[in-house]
């Protein structure tokens, strides 16, 4: 088999959606499928050494990688599709973002019929749900869009359930989570002591991540607490969260950026790892869940339902009743006062994160894709 991941990667490029494409793209190689990716390579950036260091991957697992030079990135990104497309007459098209799935239905209808197209849906752009004109814009497009395209992978259950009851899909469809990278995500130390309890955040660090809210739960919590944000931020960001915090901004930590692969080391001794979102409505499947269990950090998380299916309530995280900062800050005290709860928490989010590495997802789409031809 032959996967044609259609995405225009960027080297450099740390954010969450390269980190994931970079690394399916490895895992779908080391589960024995040939894959082809195009890289964009900015001048003076060693591509092998990059995704080594910030991805934890080796160049040979990048299989049939082309590593071009950023200039006219998009011809050259396009000649690269066509060319692998006309190629390959049996290759599965793998996308990710819908004008890259259209794209890739209409070179696949102009050269190769044959092929198939797989897209994967991490979101909606709007909440298709709702009785509006532009919702129902949406679920037009997303209706024309999935009738063309052979399967459907999503990352969320719920979020595959809304798309089969509101958008009536007929393709096969497959859930699979996000997950994490062995090679460079690995166990955190313990804290030694039980006093100051820090708390960590990491990912890019803005208000839409639901940093307020957190900050606005530490502020509530008494002075034996700590927290650790790592992740860019931004001056006006810092000054925000350290007036949200008042009194406890002395308590806070910005890290500033953090590559991939030092991740850990960052989060070491660090008690509770907070994930934080600012509705309850959203999908998520965010990389922090699943690199927190790999990590082993016990978790406490704001009431999304799209985690509960993950999570195990008191064995893998406490989570907050309700979206406020008082109740998450009681969720918070009720773990990290907790030292039992937070060490038996500590080896069920270390073993349960065995099932979500990149590896073990790729597996699972391959096995959908060979199934879609029986």
């Amino acid at each position: 088999m032959d996967i044609i991941y259609a995405k225009k990667f960027r080297i450099p490029d740390n954010s969450a959606n390269m980190i994931q494409g970079v690394n399916m793209v490895a895992a779908f190689n080391t589960c024995g499928v040939r894959t082809h990716a195009h890289f964009s390579v900015r001048p003076g950036t060693d591509p092998v050494q990059y995704i080594r260091l910030h991805y934890g991957v080796e160049s040979e697992d990048a299989g049939n990688a082309v590593f071009a030079p950023a200039s006219m990135r998009g011809l050259r990104y396009l000649k690269w599709l066509c060319s692998c497309i006309i190629r390959h007459d049996d290759a599965i098209i793998y996308t990710r973002e819908g004008v890259e799935a259209q794209r890739a239905v209409w070179l696949r209808n102009l050269h190769r019929p044959r092929l198939k197209v797989i897209h994967e849906i991490h979101k909606f752009d709007i909440d298709i749900r709702q009785d509006t004109p532009e919702a129902a814009r949406e679920r037009s497009r997303l209706r024309k869009l999935l009738s063309n395209v052979s399967g459907a992978v999503f990352i969320d259950d719920i979020l595959r359930q809304v798309a089969c009851d509101i958008l009536r899909l007929e393709i096969p469809t497959h859930v699979a989570p996000s997950g994490f990278n062995p090679s460079c995500i690995r166990p955190c130390r313990p804290p030694v002591s039980q006093s100051p309890i820090m708390l960590g955040y990491f990912g890019k660090v803005v208000a839409s991540k639901g940093l307020d809210l957190l900050v606005a739960a530490f502020r509530l919590l008494p002075g034996m607490y700590r927290l650790r944000l790592v992740g860019d931020a931004t001056d006006e960001i810092r000054k925000m969260l350290k007036g949200l915090a008042g009194e406890a901004s002395e308590r806070l930590e910005f890290t500033g950026r953090v590559e991939h692969a030092h991740l850990a080391a960052a989060l070491d001794e660090t008690h509770l790892s907070i994930i934080p979102a600012v509705s309850q409505t959203l999908y998520l499947s965010p990389l922090k869940l699943y690199e927190s269990l790999a990590m082993g950090l016990p978790l406490v998380c704001t009431p999304m339902p799209h985690l509960k299916k993950v999570l195990t309530e008191n064995e893998h995280a406490v989570f907050a009743s309700s979206m406020t900062p008082e109740t998450l800050a009681a969720a918070i005290r009720r773990l990290g006062e907790d030292a039992e709860m937070m060490r038996r928490m500590r080896d069920a989010n270390t073993a349960h994160s065995a099932h979500f590495s990149w590896n073990k997802r790729a597996e699972g789409i391959i096995s959908f894709i060979q199934h879609l031809g029986r």
